[in-house]
């Protein structure tokens, strides 16, 4: 099954995204074929980013999520 996320940046937190950001994309491509679509959300500039779209496929909304402990 497909998994949308949605993530929302905290106001003002532009700075700590960009400096997260090689990890943040080292760290989706390790999710192989499980990852299906990402990208940004931005600004109405169209460059300035403040939020995510992940898609990614699942067998469980846990498993979705990252849970290990299933």
């Amino acid at each position: 099954m497909l998994y949308a996320l949605i993530c929302t940046d905290k106001p003002n937190s532009l700075a700590i995204r960009k400096a997260n950001r090689p990890e943040h994309i080292e760290y989706l491509q390790s999710l192989g074929d499980t990852l299906k679509l990402a990208g940004p959300f931005t600004e109405a500039d169209g460059e300035t980013m403040n939020g995510s779209l992940i898609v990614v496929e699942a067998s469980s909304l846990q498993a979705a999520k990252g849970d290990r402990r299933r």
